[in-house]
């Protein structure tokens, strides 16, 4: 987040173009016909060009040749693909999985294409190879998440129990993604910031503004309210993080709320989140809480997951309006 000047108004600006790119990628769906075969074509075909370039990366790896687009990887089986990093794969790829499967199980009016059970599996192999060939703990945490969001709500609640009951034995599992997920997760409840980054620090400082911000504000004071304006980031996280030095890294959860306050980011996610809330994009809603909004709010990844909210709720309107006029 940049704090001074120029680069503030630049992130400003920045945000409101990838705001109005939010509603013209919504508007402009509304003159396609049929919007979901659009859209399952789309995010299919996202999942299998990352799949693809995952498997390049792992054969260039393994055969000693250059990786292409090698970026932030943490070395062999840690693979970006096409994103920056493997945790930005994890999330574009676990909301645009979930996004396809909630739009494959709508219902399907008279005429409606309807993808058939070898496509569906690809997709599926594809996401998983591309999650698992990343090597990220984030990835681990979002290929469960999908499942579970898929679920109906007693099966998401009989696998939590599950989940519950096998957590420790977990631990056991020889794959270090996992392992890592489990120990972060294991280490929440304790909001103790030293504790989390010592349990997974790459995922930990990804949590940690959080836990400073919950640990240090007060709802007596006007700046948790209406913002503390871009002083308040250094006010609340500077030198309060092992790991970043003078560095400041607090995306959108709590980064906007210090910034400009608990109001106005109420607002920002009911204007692009809970307005689009139906019993399709809730899963999707639930994901991006979790994996998209401690990203920084001028970020691409951190929009494309709106956008996926948006699309996948002009396509579920338009499909119960078909559905409509077929009982009519």
């Amino acid at each position: 987040i940049s704090r001074r000047g120029f680069g503030e108004m630049g992130s400003v600006a920045l945000s409101i173009l990838y705001a109005l790119g939010f509603f013209a990628v919504g508007a402009l769906l509304e003159r396609v016909a049929d919007k979901r075969a659009l859209i399952q074509k789309v995010l299919r075909w996202l999942i299998y060009a990352y799949a693809i370039f995952s498997v390049i990366q792992m054969v260039f790896s393994l055969g000693g040749l250059p990786v292409p687009n090698l970026i932030a990887s943490k070395g062999l089986w840690s693979y970006n693909s096409l994103a920056f990093e493997p945790s930005q794969l994890g999330r574009v790829v676990g909301i645009s999985m979930l996004g396809y499967i909630v739009l494959v199980r709508l219902p399907v009016p008279p005429g409606a294409l309807i993808e058939i059970r070898r496509v569906r599996r690809r997709v599926l192999i594809a996401f998983l190879v591309t999650m698992l060939l990343s090597g990220s703990a984030l990835a681990v945490m979002a290929i469960m998440a999908v499942y579970l969001l898929s679920r109906s709500v007693i099966w998401i609640v009989l696998i939590i129990v599950a989940v519950f009951l096998i957590w420790p034995t977990l631990l056991l599992i020889d794959y270090d993604p996992l392992r890592r997920a489990v120990l972060l997760i294991s280490n929440l409840g304790s909001l103790d910031v030293d504790q989390v980054l010592q349990a997974e620090q790459s995922g930990g400082l990804r949590v940690a503004p959080l836990l400073v911000y919950l640990r240090d504000s007060s709802v007596a004071e006007a700046g948790f309210w209406f913002g503390y304006g871009q002083n308040g980031l250094e006010q609340f996280f500077l030198g309060k993080i092992a790991g970043l030095g003078e560095g400041i890294a607090a995306g959108f959860v709590p980064g906007f709320a210090v910034i400009y306050g608990i109001i106005a980011m109420a607002a920002f996610v009911w204007l692009f989140t809970i307005r689009q809330l139906n019993r399709t994009t809730a899963p999707l809603i639930a994901f991006w809480l979790v994996f998209f909004s401690n990203s920084a709010w001028n970020a691409q990844v951190f929009w494309y997951g709106l956008i996926v909210i948006q699309i996948v709720w002009v396509v579920s309107r338009d499909n119960s309006r078909r559905l409509r006029q077929v009982s009519a």
